[in-house]
């Protein structure tokens, strides 16, 4: 519930903190720095797991995460806040990744389901909780009280975790050079955990070298912020981003199409299955899609009108989160009917790709009833195609290496997401700064309203009304071009989806996936 708390009350708010900070046209650097420290630390996290045991990495996370959110609730300019969100992130990526791990390897199948709805039940109370609190605390600094809320919940998790034992680790001991690991019936010696450790010692020194190529953009924008204070505005930096991300997505899909050179976070038969690998890669659109229209969601509500904006991020992205369960159940139910994944992936992606077109052809003020009743379809549509997708990977891996292959997907999911981000940040801001600076002409005092329309959203209401509509003219041009982009990785998703095929699946398999 934390982590869901923190990143649907970030999504929701980074434009407002943005603006408070003078730096709109940079906010969403909150949100790419975030989806850098889940990349960073996700292959080192999965594998520390395996060496000093799941509870041990779990108490790290948490601290983690109360030190990324102790920071971006203290901090007193955007460049901390920014390197808060992105600490923050390195605990998410443990409590996303392990609490699934451990509940697989610890539960028994028949109570695997269980509770595991009882986390998806869970996160969906967190995201309403971290979307629905921004209408009581949207104004100003007071955004970052919650950062130190957060942080002081986490540290009672955090105690609360380390004091308790659970029944199954007192059986399995959750990890651990001496653990006796029980996978598929069979029972793992000390001595065989003894001879391993060696070569897992070596296999995090790989992960190390692969942790690192993604930590250099992060590394590289500190000490850039550090050295030009325009480091986080304009679309420049953006669309360079967003190029090198997209030859590091290229340089991944050839690594597992053709494998050109060996990917030390991917085991080598992974790649050679074709199934997951083309899950993968719809699963990597699909996010890519869904991530761009939720970065445009809470940029296009502050274009509402001033007394009613503040509530607005948090109510389109809890339109969404209702949604979602919603598809989800309905991709659920035909899958345990009949098992149709691929009719559920289809459905879904087609269903988005309608809802990106009516927003970029047919777009209004996002406060009215029908822009949040589409909101609140394409939630649903984005949960059916995205569901199906989660249970025919789980469903083609197997338990020795699941821990490895559910860190790969979280992994590329992270990338897909930061992708998006990137790319539609870079298209939305480009075009409404081409489009303001068409309209407002080289004049000193149009450059002035120019800068401050995109350093704060509340400079447009103090604008005389005939300029103010201009201005909004140019970012709702953005945002349609933004839309756009949405519509063309959905459709990618929706071309890749056609090869996935049937899984064969027996009652008991169903059963277990629903």
């Amino acid at each position: 519930m934390l982590m869901a708390i923190d990143s649907s009350f970030a999504a929701a708010t980074y434009t407002r903190i943005g603006s408070s900070f003078n730096q709109l046209d940079g906010s969403q650097w909150a949100l790419i720095m975030y989806s850098i420290g889940l990349i960073s630390s996700q292959p080192l996290i999965t594998q520390l797991s395996l060496i000093v045991g799941s509870r041990a990495v779990l108490l790290f996370c948490y601290c983690a995460f109360a030190v990324g959110n102790l920071w971006s609730g203290l901090s007193v300019n955007f460049t901390c806040f920014v390197i808060g969100r992105a600490i923050t992130a390195v605990g998410s990526a443990g409590m996303n990744t392990l609490v699934q791990v451990i509940l697989k390897d610890s539960v028994p199948a028949r109570l695997f389901t269980i509770c595991l709805g009882v986390i998806e039940i869970t996160d969906a109370s967190g995201m309403f909780l971290g979307s629905g609190l921004l209408p009581l605390i949207a104004k100003g600094r007071y955004l970052q009280y919650l950062n130190l809320l957060l942080a002081t919940l986490a540290i009672v998790s955090l105690i609360s975790a380390y004091s308790l034992r659970s029944p199954a680790e007192a059986v399995a001991d959750m990890g651990g050079p001496h653990r006796v690991q029980i996978a598929n019936g069979d029972r793992i010696s000390d001595d065989q955990n003894h001879a391993s450790y060696r070569s897992i010692a070596f296999s995090i020194m790989k992960q190390v070298d692969s942790a690192a190529l993604f930590l250099l953009p992060f590394i590289s924008a500190v000490f850039a912020r550090l050295s030009s204070d325009a480091f986080l505005t304009g679309p420049h930096l953006q669309i360079w981003t967003a190029a090198s991300l997209l030859v590091c997505l290229v340089a991944v899909f050839c690594w597992a199409e053709f494998r050109v050179v060996s990917f030390p976070i991917v085991p080598r038969y992974f790649l050679t299955m074709k199934l997951p690998r083309i899950i993968l890669i719809t699963q990597g659109l699909g996010m890519m899609a869904i991530s761009s229209v939720l970065y445009i969601m809470p940029f296009e509500a502050e274009l509402s009108p001033s007394k009613s904006r503040n509530s607005n991020s948090g109510t389109v992205l809890t339109a969404s989160y209702i949604g979602g369960p919603i598809g989800s159940l309905i991709g659920g139910f035909v899958i345990k009917r009949s098992g149709q994944y691929k009719l559920c992936i289809l459905c879904g992606i087609f269903g988005c790709s309608v809802m990106f077109i009516c927003h970029a052809f047919t777009w209004n003020a996002i406060d009215s009833v029908p822009s949040h009743v589409a909101i609140f379809i394409q939630g649903a549509f984005s949960d059916l195609f995205c569901s199906p997708l989660v249970f025919a990977l789980i469903s083609s891996m197997t338990g020795k290496d699941r821990t490895r292959i559910m860190g790969v997907y979280f992994l590329l999911e992270s990338l897909a997401s930061l992708f998006a981000v990137s790319i539609s940040s870079a298209v939305v801001i480009s075009s409404v700064t081409g489009c303001l600076r068409k309209e407002f002409g080289n004049m000193s005092e149009n450059r002035e309203i120019v800068q401050k329309a995109l350093e704060n959203m509340d400079f447009l209401w103090t604008l005389p009304q005939e300029k103010r509509d201009l201005v909004l003219r140019c970012f709702e041009h953005g945002m349609k071009r933004g839309y756009l982009v949405s519509l063309c990785l959905a459709l990618g998703a929706f071309c890749f989806a056609l090869q996935v095929k049937q899984l064969p699946a027996d009652e008991e398999e169903h059963q277990t996936i629903t």
